[in-house]
């Protein structure tokens, strides 16, 4: 019988452990959102009741607005912290009490200071029953000082799911010690029950889990070794970057523009996938080609959710029209950098904070993408499944199923100088993954708005950002999205788009035939319209 399984796995299983129980009681120790990714939401939906323990304030008002269950603004740890307060350092749903945060890549967006208190104590003043039917703990490398402060033999829990890197055998052991057996993995979360109650778990099983928690281990070590090296050579770099004044500083904001047409479950995953970004210092600009009320409330939904501004810029549809809505979306932003990606773009977690290191005024940075299949995508929609966050070993996996296209923008590469090899090139640069400085696009206006019909507006962008001199930055191995699958766009102005395209390139030309500079104009004179027509009234 296997014992390690996907994390998409891990909603069926648990329903499986608990068979069709209506009423439980569960804890949620690191509860972030209230709903997404939440390992009690499903339970609770059925009926059970519980308590959620979370010591950011922004998502513990979210959670005492959109859940029943006791809410508890605080940091569980050991009885040695409990009482007093504890650094959070801020990275999203990766943030920790480890100034070294546990995931690769995180980068600490800012600090709070937050309450800390023992399990124990949490759960005597709320008067939980016993024994207690579900833990998780979510606490990003914090998880033995949780486990201090929680009597496992007085509360008696039935399962534990606990998140665990197993960069260390040290929550394995503590588990084990205290009288609980591993009975299964799920993405990175361990199972533990009580060693009474624990089924044998076969040769396969125990294979899988000694191949995971022993055998790898020591290369995890090394890998975590390296990771923390790296993370202290990119502090280093990133102090050396900010005394440089041609780079992107850490304070200074990026524009998303995030162009969509009808596709609103797309959209709601591709700003689901932005709203986990390691680097929070961004805005995003949906520019919307005339949809219909639907993705407004999308937009609206994920608006309310805070942490990262959101503005819904839309213009009637009247064909495809991609250049002329990014334009608008160029004209609500503030941010010194735009970074132009599509509404069916997922970007992982860590897409803002790669784009801000490779960022540089007079050089354009165009991205890659991998390719979701058709079934892969219906099926990732439908269920909710956070194809963004997977590991790169999980998405070889999906890559030997034909799930997606290749692999090779999913790897980090430090490419340094290698990057500006093909300085002149506009091939294979697109608006799905496309990053440009707000001083740049100025200085060519924009995209043409001319183009009317699916095709070749962001090559045209391309070929003029080069006219003007701004030179290409290869973004590959760095700032890679996974495209979802859609059926082909209407080509039937392609001849007439590629036309506009080799005069653009064959006349040199820097300006469009209708840029920013014309939805300005177009700007004023509906404003005077509109100062005429209340003057006469």
């Amino acid at each position: 019988m296997r014992t390690v399984f996907p994390d998409t796995a891990e909603e069926a299983l648990k329903a499986e452990f608990f068979g069709a129980s209506r009423s439980g009681f569960f804890v949620e120790v690191g509860a972030n959102e209230p709903q997404r990714g939440s390992q009690s939401w499903p339970l609770e939906q059925s009926g059970w009741t519980g308590i959620l323990v979370e010591p950011q304030p922004d998502l513990v008002a979210q959670l005492r607005q959109r859940r029943k269950a006791r809410v508890v603004a605080a940091a569980c740890s050991s009885p040695q912290n409990a009482g007093g307060a504890m650094t959070l350092y801020l990275s999203g749903p990766h943030s920790s009490l480890r100034p070294e945060l546990a995931v690769a890549r995180s980068v600490s967006h800012g600090t709070i200071d937050v309450p800390t208190r023992t399990l124990d104590d949490i759960l005597a003043e709320a008067e939980a029953p016993t024994p207690i039917d579900f833990v998780s703990i979510d606490v990003e490398g914090h998880e033995v000082e949780v486990l201090r402060g929680f009597d496992l033999a007085r509360w008696r829990p039935r399962l534990i799911l606990v998140e665990d890197h197993v960069t260390s055998l040290a929550t394995h052991r503590y588990l084990s010690g205290a009288g609980y057996s591993l009975i299964r993995r799920t993405g990175l979360n361990g199972w533990y029950v009580p060693a009474s109650e624990a089924s044998p778990v076969g040769i396969l099983g125990a294979w899988q889990i000694a191949r995971k928690y022993y055998l790898a281990l020591p290369f995890r070590i090394l890998r975590e070794r390296k990771r923390r090296w790296q993370a202290r050579l990119s502090r280093s770099r990133s102090a050396h970057n900010a005394a440089d004044r041609s780079h992107l500083r850490e304070n200074d904001l990026i524009s998303v523009i995030v162009s969509t047409y009808n596709r609103e479950d797309a959209l709601d995953a591709a700003l689901r996938s932005l709203a986990a970004q390691s680097d929070r210092n961004f805005e995003i600009i949906v520019a919307d080609d005339g949809s219909g009320p639907q993705t407004a409330r999308v937009v609206e939904r994920w608006a309310s959710r805070g942490g990262v501004a959101i503005k819904h810029i839309r213009h009637e549809h009247a064909g495809f029209r991609g250049g002329e809505i990014r334009n608008r979306g160029i004209r609500a932003s503030v941010g010194k950098y735009c970074v132009f990606i599509d509404g069916d773009c997922l970007a992982r977690t860590d897409f803002i904070a790669r784009h801000r290191a490779l960022a540089e005024p007079g050089w354009f940075v165009p991205g890659n993408r991998i390719l979701l299949g058709p079934e892969f995508t219906r099926a990732a929609l439908a269920a909710g499944t956070p194809v963004e966050s997977w590991s790169l070993a999980v998405l070889v996996r999906e890559w030997l199923h034909g799930g997606i296209n290749r692999l090779l923008p999913a790897l980090r590469l430090p490419l340094g100088p290698l990057r500006k090899l093909n300085p002149n090139s506009w091939a294979g640069a697109q608006t799905c993954n496309l990053a440009v400085a707000r001083v740049d696009l100025d200085r060519i206006d924009g995209f043409d708005g001319s183009y009317v019909g699916w095709g070749l507006e962001d090559s045209d962008l391309v070929a003029r950002l080069l006219h003007a001199g701004v030179r290409r930055k290869d973004g590959r191995f760095a700032t890679g999205v996974l495209h979802l699958w859609h059926p082909q766009n209407d080509r039937s102005q392609l001849s007439v788009n590629q036309a506009k395209l080799e005069a653009t390139i064959a006349e040199n030309r820097v300006l469009p035939l209708r840029g920013l500079s014309t939805l300005a104009r177009e700007a004023e004179i509906n404003a005077l319209h509109r100062y005429s027509s209340s003057s006469q009234k």
